[in-house]
């Protein structure tokens, strides 16, 4: 509905409005590729699983996602995760990751 609305207020061009309808439509497939990669997700929580930390990095507009990511951890898990600009891990942040794969 914002999408459509969006056009016809003239906010984007009719290509970025096929653009956005076309990725839309194409939402099943990638849930669905998702869903397929279980036997992956579940090897990575087994790597994981013992971590009392978690950074999520994002840049740009992934920066937000990777504050809302580790807002999601927090609540699920309870163990301490950050969301941090990914530019802004020379800065010293880095030297806080460890090894949690043992």
């Amino acid at each position: 509905m914002a999408v459509k609305l969006s056009k016809s207020k003239g906010v984007i061009s009719s290509k970025k409005y096929h653009e956005y309808i076309y990725e839309l439509n194409s939402i099943k497939k990638k849930i669905n590729k998702v869903l397929e990669s279980n036997d992956k997700i579940k090897k990575i929580a087994t790597k994981i699983k013992t971590a009392t930390n978690c950074l999520y990095l994002g840049r740009g507009y992934n920066f937000p996602v990777a504050l809302e990511g580790a807002l999601k951890l927090k609540e699920i898990s309870y163990i301490h995760a950050e969301g941090y600009p990914a530019a802004e891990m020379k800065h010293g942040p880095i030297a806080l990751i460890d090894n949690c794969a043992n």
